[in-house]
């Protein structure tokens, strides 16, 4: 429904851990992808000054201390939050499997952050940003080096065979290295909205987990599930109340191409928003942020 096909998929359900998963590979994929396919058309931050990237440097290395003042704009957003919690330095190596155009790398690296890398089997050629930070077209197989941080953005959803996969994942991190992956997760959106939940996504999410299925899909391959975050949002209230109101999520009307033409209020967007982190709170919004170190 992201693009209004309305073609129809099976999914099967294991009994076990509860993960949906495509019954076949469509052939034709492709077609789901279009050149208006969202991650290759994100937004580009522009490079910041040097003067800006080091006040941006300071910010996160001192950022426990800067916390103690309590004021605001010296706190780091949640992913580079993240990345603090997780003992990571400017310095560490870090690397985006399926970056697309590159939207976290540029982030991180306006943030002074001087290893960084990204790979994409579907974008058009290799490339960088800024002329700095390499990007590869690239499936796992062929990276070279290991990395302190993989990350994977909404990414592990859309690829086959899960298991080989992590198995690769695996021999790209550094001993201590972590893997980060953000997916959709199984829980009271698709309870609540069934077919209509915006992330079931068919046919692109090929895998839709609960967060059992990824702990026994990550234990055998000798990956340890050591922190879970919660980090889901409005959309999983507004995406799938337009699906029942068969509005595409790319349709003229639907929020995600224009506000003042969408089928909701502000007031309403503000209580889903409201919603959608107290299932966070709760440990059941529909989607997390999943790290994972070798065992």
């Amino acid at each position: 429904m992201m693009f209004g096909l309305k073609d129809s998929f099976e999914y099967l359900e294991c009994t076990n851990c509860g993960c949906l998963q495509i019954k076949e590979y469509p052939k034709n994929i492709g077609k789901y992808y279009p050149e208006n396919y969202y991650s290759f058309n994100e937004v580009s931050l522009r490079e910041v000054s040097k003067y800006q990237r080091f006040k941006n440097q300071v910010k996160f290395v001192l950022n426990p201390i800067l916390r103690l003042t309590n004021i605001s704009k010296l706190n780091l957003d949640g992913d580079l939050a993240r990345l603090k919690k997780i003992g990571l330095s400017l310095s560490s190596a870090i690397h985006d499997v399926g970056c697309g155009s590159g939207h976290y790398l540029r982030r991180l690296h306006n943030y002074g952050f001087s290893s960084l890398s990204g790979s994409d089997l579907f974008i058009e050629k290799d490339s960088s940003i800024f002329g700095k930070v390499p990007i590869f077209k690239s499936g796992l197989r062929e990276l070279n080096g290991t990395y302190d941080l993989i990350m994977l953005h909404h990414v592990f959803e859309h690829m086959p065979d899960q298991k080989e996969t992590l198995e690769i994942l695996k021999t790209k991190l550094n001993p201590a290295g972590v893997l980060m992956m953000r997916i959709p997760v199984l829980s009271y959106a698709w309870e609540k909205y069934g077919t209509n939940w915006v992330q079931l996504d068919a046919p692109r999410h090929y895998y839709l987990h609960t967060l059992k299925s990824a702990e026994i899909l990550a234990k055998s391959v000798g990956l340890q599930l050591f922190k879970v975050e919660w980090d889901s949002y409005a959309l999983q209230f507004w995406g799938s109340e337009q699906y029942l109101q068969d509005i595409p999520l790319r349709a003229a009307n639907s929020y995600a191409e224009s506000i003042q033409n969408s089928p909701f209020s502000k007031e309403q967007i503000e209580l889903w928003e409201r919603e959608s982190q107290k299932l966070n709170e709760e440990g059941r919004g529909d989607q997390v942020v999943l790290y994972l170190r070798a065992e």
